[in-house]
Order: C-alpha cells, then sequence, then structure tokens
C-alpha cells in the first residue's frame, strides 16, 4: 500500500486516532478530557496532593522537587518521567507507574512515600482518574 494505512488498517483511509488514543473516536468529552466522567480533573488539583503535607508526611516534592530521580513540580517534569523511565501513562493509571508506587502494595520497590504515612486511598484514586481521563493538563470543556 503506497498510501499508508490508516488506524483501523486500511489502505489510503482517512480514519485517524483522536486526542484519546482511539481510533475514529470522538476525542475529548464535554467536560473536555477522555472518558465518560465528564468531571474532569486538572493538573492543578494533582499538582496540588504533589506539593501540599498530608497526614503529618512531608509533601511529595520535599524528596521530588528537584532529586530523588523523579520531579514533580510541574506537568513537563512530571510528564518526562524519572531515572525509571515514565511515570505516566495516559489513559491507563493501571500501568502508571506513579499510581503502581503510591497504592499499598507496589509491584516493585517501596510505597510512596517511604517513610509513610501514606497518601489517602481517595487522593490515589484522584490522581487515577486524572490519568485515565488523559492526564491532560487543563480540560477544555467543548461547548
Amino acid at each position: 500500500c503506497s498510501a499508508g494505512y490508516d488506524c483501523t488498517g486500511e489502505c489510503g483511509g482517512s480514519a485517524v486516532v483522536d486526542d484519546c488514543g482511539v481510533c475514529e473516536g470522538p476525542g475529548y468529552n464535554t467536560g473536555g478530557c477522555c472518558g465518560a466522567d465528564t468531571g474532569c480533573i486538572s493538573y492543578a488539583e494533582i499538582h496540588s496532593i504533589f506539593d501540599t503535607s498530608h497526614n503529618s508526611a512531608t509533601k511529595c516534592t520535599a524528596c521530588h522537587g528537584g532529586g530523588g530521580g523523579l520531579t514533580l513540580t510541574s506537568y513537563a517534569h512530571l510528564m518526562s518521567g524519572g531515572d525509571h523511565g515514565a511515570v505516566v501513562i495516559p489513559l491507563d493509571s493501571e500501568n502508571s507507574n506513579l499510581v503502581i508506587k503510591l497504592n499499598s502494595t507496589p509491584t516493585f520497590g517501596d510505597q510512596m512515600p517511604q517513610l509513610g504515612p501514606y497518601l489517602d486511598p481517595s487522593m490515589i484514586a484522584q490522581i487515577a482518574t486524572w490519568i485515565d481521563q488523559g492526564a491532560i493538563v487543563s480540560p477544555t470543556p467543548s461547548q
């Protein structure tokens, strides 16, 4: 096929992958993110979790503010990953190392923060939802 294949596998076809990674998908929902949930979460809400002390714990950015293998001080730093590669896989919180390391039974290494106390499960769920919605900086609701 000299014309190239589209996302459906059709030679010379015009089907494209939308902003949410779906072939011929609808793109962002009316809330401005991916998926059915229109209560879209912004990166600013996620950053506030990283930059706030929880349960008398040191805030995440105390260790990950420019060191510790991962920098959590900005969206660009978070999305660029750390010493061990990507930590956020947009649309896939289950396989995103950020969520894996925050949960009580990480598949590798220690739960974060290493010395606890750990994030409340509702905060981890909020981070997971943000990732599953596409891990976008700021939702842009469609009109």
